[in-house]
């Protein structure tokens, strides 16, 4: 994302952010699931728990949302396709 675009973050660091984020997942939505997984992918880290952990609160929300909240988490995920590398596509495929 962000922090990623002006090069202020790197594999590292957002592993280390990761590590906070994971304690929260279950309050974020779709959307903001796929911005954290498009922050991650972007500066090519891949973390299994919490890729794992966004995957599964993804695929449970999506059974509720209305079709606009629908097409907006599709399309977000769908940018994660953009930077994703082969090892995020695991991931990716199970949305």
């Amino acid at each position: 994302g962000a922090r990623a675009r002006v090069q202020c973050a790197d594999a590292g660091t957002m592993s280390r952010f990761t590590d906070c984020a994971v304690q929260t997942l279950p309050q974020a939505t779709p959307l903001e699931l796929a911005r954290l997984m498009h922050a991650c992918m972007s500066v090519s880290c891949t973390v299994h728990d919490f890729f794992s952990a966004c995957v599964l609160q993804g695929r449970e929300q999506a059974m509720t949302m209305d079709p606009a909240g629908l097409s907006n988490a599709a399309f977000a995920f769908g940018q994660c396709f953009e930077v994703a590398e082969v090892a995020h596509l695991r991931y990716l495929r199970k949305i």
